[in-house]
């Protein structure tokens, strides 16, 4: 390794770090800081180790002066707002998400980001316009949609709330985790007969959707129906 390259010692450290040799990973980003202090690739790929490692005070550190030494990457500024939404942080979280707004307002990830901070502290109109905001962003993003969908449950809008579950669904037609969610809202509007179909298409699901469409009903401020899908087989009969 060129030890006088700060860029050759951080791409050194990502290698080390996929190839999961995290110690070698910490010693090579310290060595680009050694040689570039205000390296602020080498602040971010450090603020990831921290990250990984469960070390978010010194995360946070390092990822305030990446934002410091290159105030332009949004993509800082949008994982230090992830930090600091994970402390409590709401305000300086805001901010943070705002500022990656401001730098790339295309990017349908940043609103959804916004939308998740605004969800958590119950400002659904806002968080509602964030999501709608992503979506026009990102057309072709499923999941913007389901996030979407649970804020109209919440708002009580619930065909609109299926509506887009089902697009959502029109996205991604192989996740039978949406076909699920689906059933779910067409029995709240009414729908037994379509709620059955969609069950039916949905088939069982696995731990992992399963513990999806719990933190969908959490999103969603409902209680967890455990994600079974003969739920609604039980009722309606085979």
């Amino acid at each position: 390794m060129d030890g006088r390259n700060p860029d050759t010692a951080v791409a050194l450290g990502d290698a080390y770090f996929v190839a999961e040799m995290p110690q070698k990973a910490y010693r090579a980003y310290k060595k680009a800081l050694s040689v570039h202090p205000r390296h602020a690739e080498a602040h971010f790929c450090l603020a990831e180790f921290w990250i990984n490692i469960s070390r978010f005070p010194a995360a946070v550190r390092a990822l305030e002066k990446a934002v410091q030494c290159d105030p332009d990457r949004h993509y800082y500024h949008c994982r230090l707002g992830e930090l600091y939404l994970h402390q409590g942080d709401f305000g300086r979280a805001r901010s943070q998400f705002e500022r990656a707004i401001e730098l790339a307002p295309e990017d349908g990830f940043y609103h959804h980001k916004l939308g998740d901070l605004y969800a958590q502290r119950d400002e659904l109109d806002a968080a509602a316009a964030e999501y709608e905001t992503a979506i026009a962003c990102s057309p072709a993003e499923d999941f913007y949609n389901t996030r979407l969908s649970a804020i109209y449950v919440r708002q009580a809008r619930l065909s609109q709330a299926l509506e887009q579950m089902s697009r959502a669904n029109r996205i991604a037609p192989g996740r039978h985790v949406y076909q699920h969610l689906m059933g779910e809202l067409l029995l709240a509007v009414g729908q037994p007969e379509a709620a059955l179909s969609a069950y039916r298409r949905a088939g069982p699901l696995g731990e992992y959707d399963r513990d999806w469409v719990q933190r969908w009903h959490l999103r969603a401020g409902l209680p967890s129906q455990l994600a079974q899908v003969g739920w609604g087989l039980e009722i309606y009969g085979p």
